[in-house]
């Protein structure tokens, strides 16, 4: 789904359906540093995803992948001499 920097919108009028669905893994774009009128909004947007919902986060460039404790599918790593590496745990 295309949300064009409306992840945050999103994100808050999908709470219930995370909740329903075991809290899945997320997968969004966030805005680098040379989008300057986006960084309060990205700040709000990780706060959300972590404090709100719970979610770990990992950074991959401007890619954020999410996983809340209760439901990791996923063993995430990530070094500069190795890039990322995405192990799937179930």
């Amino acid at each position: 789904m295309e949300t064009e920097s409306n992840q945050l919108e999103v994100l808050e009028g999908s709470v219930h359906t995370l909740k329903n669905c075991g809290f899945p893994p997320l997968f969004f774009e966030v805005w680098g540093d040379y989008m300057k009128e986006l960084i309060p909004k990205r700040t709000e947007l990780m706060n959300f995803v972590q404090q709100r919902l719970g979610y770990k986060t990992v950074m991959y460039g401007e890619l954020c992948i999410a996983q809340h404790p209760d439901n990791q599918i996923f063993e995430i790593s990530y070094s500069k001499a190795a890039g990322l590496s995405m192990t799937r745990l179930k």
